[in-house]
């Protein structure tokens, strides 16, 4: 690398890291065009020019990726301070999550290490109270693994089927001369268009089966995370908690094909993010459909139930109870409810 990048290396690992966004984003101008940033540069990209560009910049982006990472591990505070240098370091590592989505076609390895990473940035901003800021991560993140691992995973499978009943071989693909900066702008710009899709994310829980450990991992961590965020960052809008309910309901099959000690520590960190949901939506009763309301309280004592922190669950049941009866009268039948499913519960696992 030259000096001009290890001056910014450096000071990513220190405690003055005032500037260092603005910095790497000027160093890092001949992607601006793949980044959907205003440039001056409005040439035509050849497939040879990304990968020349991927050639000059990857090592730089991973060493810049590591050092930023391994900074936001320290001086954790909400201090004025450290939230300013928090928020300099994660600037930096979006962008340079961003720029190593640009130059994806270009990269070897596990195809959602770029995922992995982002789901790391989703902890980091966890720790430092973020919530808000990793809920929005989390759907980033879950977005581009469904463009970038699970649509093309679906559509590798069509293509091979067609293939198959045509008797034909797979043609390869020839790859186009030059590239409009349009149509080779990053990833993320993709996903950012797709957050409006009705439907919300599609898990492709048919995949599951063949999935590595660590894309398994991966789901259920960014669907446990998304839930926890959404209850921490206290959202009134109800169609947010739904959204997060279709993901719920498409866990079972990536849960299946994890060990029984993952899968009770997914549940006990599931617990905790809807039993969070669960409490908030009880004061606030005037925002929310007291199903909607109740559906979040039988997930929580459900996942409580089959978790390591079932011992609480008539704790968390009474907790849940005086809540709802604390939010008025609407909220009544879902205390009758909660008190069938809790005892319902109770004598199945004492036979």
């Amino acid at each position: 690398m030259d000096a001009e990048a290890d001056a910014i290396i450096y000071k990513a690992e220190g405690s003055d890291v005032a500037g260092l966004y603005s910095e790497v984003r000027s160093y890092l101008q001949p992607l601006h065009g793949l980044l959907g940033f205003e440039s001056k540069d409005n040439k035509l990209k050849t497939t040879a020019q990304i990968h020349g560009l991927a050639k000059r910049y990857v090592s730089f982006l991973g060493r810049l990726l590591k050092v930023s990472c391994n900074n936001l591990t320290k001086g954790i505070s909400t201090s004025e301070t450290q939230q300013d240098r928090a928020d300099e370091l994660f600037k930096t590592l979006k962008l340079a999550l961003d720029c190593f989505d640009a130059l994806r076609p270009c990269l070897v390895g596990s195809p959602h290490e770029i995922e992995v990473q982002r789901y790391w940035m989703v902890r980091r901003l966890m720790t430092w109270k973020r919530f808000t800021e990793a809920r929005e991560e989390c759907w980033v993140t879950l977005h581009s693994l469904k463009f970038n691992v699970f649509c093309k995973e679906e559509k590798g499978k069509k293509e091979v089927a067609v293939s198959a009943r045509k008797g034909t071989a797979r043609k390869k693909e020839v790859g186009a001369s030059s590239v409009r900066k349009k149509d080779a702008a990053s990833s993320v710009r993709k996903i950012k268009e797709s957050e409006n899709d009705k439907d919300g994310v599609n898990l492709y829980g048919e995949q599951a089966g063949g999935a590595d450990s660590g894309l398994v991992g991966l789901v259920l961590g960014l669907v446990t995370d998304l839930v926890i965020c959404t209850g921490e960052s206290k959202l009134r809008e109800a169609k947010e908690y739904r959204k997060v309910l279709v993901l719920i309901d498409q866990l079972a099959p990536w849960q299946r094909v994890s060990d029984k000690n993952t899968i009770e520590k997914h549940r006990s960190m599931l617990f905790k993010g809807l039993h969070k949901c669960a409490l908030f939506m009880a004061t606030k009763p005037s925002y929310f459909d007291p199903k909607l309301t109740r559906t979040f309280g039988l997930l929580a004592l459900d996942n409580c139930s089959c978790s390591s922190v079932k011992d609480q669950f008539l704790k968390v049941t009474c907790g849940i109870c005086h809540q709802l009866v604390s939010g008025g009268p609407d909220l009544s039948s879902i205390v009758v409810d909660i008190c069938k499913f809790s005892l319902s519960t109770i004598f199945k696992d004492a036979q």
